[in-house]
């Protein structure tokens, strides 16, 4: 009856979180299913952060909605508001862009809301060297530097990406022509 009794407990206690390998409670697939479409996307951006910071997501406290209309703004297709940690996606744009595009602009917001982070227009030969950047890019750019973005995002280490552009030699016309949008109408 004791193991019985310890065995539930056990498992009621642990519903919802994992322990990382530092040791830490992570929450576990099921606890992101609350996110709908944005699940895999909020669910990787925390995996990144617990590797880069060793910390996760807010999840129980966390916000992230489509909505047809960003406030106040006419070409943002995302925005955080840093006070209340809501994310807002762009219905229109989001269901007409492509995974790499997707996953720009959550990160993006992400950035935002739990990295604290504002934009960075930083540009080398016109290609952003950042996630961060106050415009979506395009998404094969994206796709083909992934790791380098993404790692960049929770390091602020952009030189592997400076390294990349100089190789790279496409014109900052085809890294921007996909789309003529910014990202987000950044609140704090």
């Amino acid at each position: 009856m004791r193991i019985l009794l310890f065995t539930t407990l056990f498992v009621l206690v642990s519903c919802g979180a994992v322990e990382n390998d530092m040791g830490r409670r992570r929450p576990t697939v099921s606890a992101y299913s609350q996110f709908g479409g944005f699940q895999s996307y909020i669910s990787e951006f925390d995996s990144y952060k617990a590797k880069y910071l060793n910390n996760s997501l807010p999840i129980d406290q966390m916000k992230v909605v489509m909505v047809d209309q960003i406030p106040s703004s006419s070409t943002a297709v995302g925005s955080c508001n840093t006070l209340t940690k809501e994310v807002q996606i762009k219905r229109s744009f989001w269901n007409s862009s492509d995974y790499y595009t997707r996953k720009q602009i959550m990160f993006h917001e992400l950035g935002h809301c739990y990295l604290n982070l504002g934009h960075n227009s930083a540009t080398q030969n016109g290609v952003p060297l950042s996630i961060m950047y106050p415009s979506v890019f395009d998404s094969t750019f994206f796709k083909q530097y992934e790791a380098s973005y993404i790692e960049a995002l929770f390091t602020g280490r952009t030189a592997v990406i400076q390294r990349m552009i100089l190789n790279y030699r496409a014109s900052s016309k085809e890294v921007f022509s996909k789309h003529n949008v910014t990202i987000c109408n950044h609140k704090h």
